[in-house]
């Protein structure tokens, strides 16, 4: 299910529809996927038998759009994620370090970006209040309360989608299985780089574990 209710919890803009909804999925076995089949909404428990379900479908598709781009994009990715990355490698590492020049072409400009969307998109009267339904007091309080609940492991696919219950779900998951792809290709490249300035079979302070500066970017991330 997508349960996205909470959105209610945030003042709306006047004479909109709230938001808020809950999709129950059905596994369709013939075709290895899932099929939407009931939501609940401003319009109550509604099925694909109902005459509103073209309009609940809206509904929950807005909850969705809104939630990606509010709250698990800008939120999440830029200012829980990105910012905290940045933050704990400039003042964890030094310009030289491996670890800095290989994170530095990521972060570069990471909170100049953060700072640029912050004052022109998510300021009082800004693109976030004038496309989506909340007003400035609402999108504060869900940029509040959501920002506690970011998950750091989002950033490990394989990790992530075992505590979603999607390995050996019995259905289709395309978006995931490509996700894991493209970790394993970030990873392993990640691991011969750090091969080459920590060897494995290095003892001592060539070890990355027993690295001071490495030592002091894990404390700051976390």
């Amino acid at each position: 299910e997508w349960d996205l209710t909470m959105l209610d919890d945030y003042e709306h803009h006047p004479g909109l529809v709230k938001i808020g909804s809950r999709v129950v999925f059905r596994e369709n076995k013939k075709n290895r996927s899932l099929e939407a089949n009931e939501i609940e909404c401003a319009l109550g428990k509604i099925t694909p038998f109902d005459s509103e379900w073209e309009q609940a479908t809206k509904i929950a598709l807005c909850a969705a759009s809104t939630h990606l781009s509010l709250v698990r994009h800008f939120n999440w990715v830029h200012l829980a994620g990105g910012a905290q990355l940045a933050i704990a490698t400039r003042n964890g590492l030094p310009t030289n370090h491996p670890l800095f020049r290989l994170l530095w072409p990521y972060i570069y400009g990471t909170l100049q970006s953060n700072d640029m969307v912050t004052r022109g998109q998510m300021a009082r009267g800004g693109d976030f209040e004038t496309t989506f339904s909340f007003t400035f007091k609402g999108m504060c309080d869900l940029f509040d309360d959501t920002y506690r609940q970011y998950r750091h492991s989002v950033n490990d696919p394989e990790t992530e989608g075992k505590s979603r219950g999607l390995h050996g779900a019995g259905f289709d998951t395309p978006t995931q299985d490509n996700l894991e792809q493209l970790f394993d290709v970030m990873h392993e490249f990640v691991r011969d780089y750090l091969g080459v300035f920590f060897p494995q079979q290095a003892t001592g302070a060539q070890d990355v574990r027993n690295d001071r500066h490495t030592k002091a970017w894990l404390r700051e991330l976390n």
